[in-house]
């Protein structure tokens, strides 16, 4: 077994508990090798946690939408819904953006609910997750949590060019009323198989 597979089972046996809210989950226990292209599979990572799954993400090269919502059973990129680009401040101001985004998430979805963001940027696209409670929208990197959201990545999304809104799209996909794939999430997670019989599927 090589180095870095040892230090993530160790930092998951360590860590495992039954997290009920992302709150209480810290990203070094999500992503222990430090990756900076797995933002889709610390996202996941994170879900598993809330349910009680002990584990952690690989530190695997970036996915795609169709990558991230494939990991749950029956889904695909078309799982993901556009919001408007409209959220988007035309002056890259990014609490705008962020409050924007907020809003139009919490009418979408349920109160309780829980999902990922896919966020077309400057510099690359992202992904992070949200969660609706007391009618407003939660923001979460489960990455990298040190990373201010909305100076570093609600002020960096864009709306036009081929990775921007107008045409890719901000997309938002809801999963916590989904079933794991477990082949997928195998490919983009470590998970202790003790934790994942016990509490794999929605509650």
């Amino acid at each position: 077994m090589n180095k870095g597979k040892k230090l993530v089972q160790q930092l998951m046996q360590e860590n495992a508990s039954d997290n009920k809210s992302s709150k209480s989950i810290d990203s070094k226990d999500i992503n222990p090798l430090h990756g900076t292209m797995n933002c889709g599979a610390c996202c996941i990572a994170e879900e598993m946690r809330i349910r009680g799954v002990s584990c952690a993400a690989k530190n695997i090269n970036g996915m795609l939408i169709a990558d991230v919502a494939a990991c749950f059973k029956g889904e695909d990129e078309n799982t993901f819904d556009r919001l408007s680009p409209d959220c988007i401040s035309e002056t890259g101001n990014g609490k705008e953006t962020r409050d924007n985004i907020s809003a139009e998430i919490a009418k979408k979805y349920p109160e309780g609910s829980r999902g990922c963001m896919y966020m077309p940027m400057w510099f690359g696209n992202h992904f992070i997750t949200w969660e609706v409670k007391d009618g407003k929208t939660n923001f979460k990197n489960p990455q990298d949590s040190k990373v201010d959201l909305t100076n570093e990545c609600f002020s960096a999304m864009i709306k036009s060019g081929t990775s921007g809104a107008d045409w890719v799209g901000i997309r938002t996909m809801r999963w916590d009323n989904l079933e794991f794939n477990k082949d997928l999430t195998d490919e983009v997670l470590y998970t202790d198989q003790g934790s994942l019989n016990k509490r794999f599927y929605t509650e």
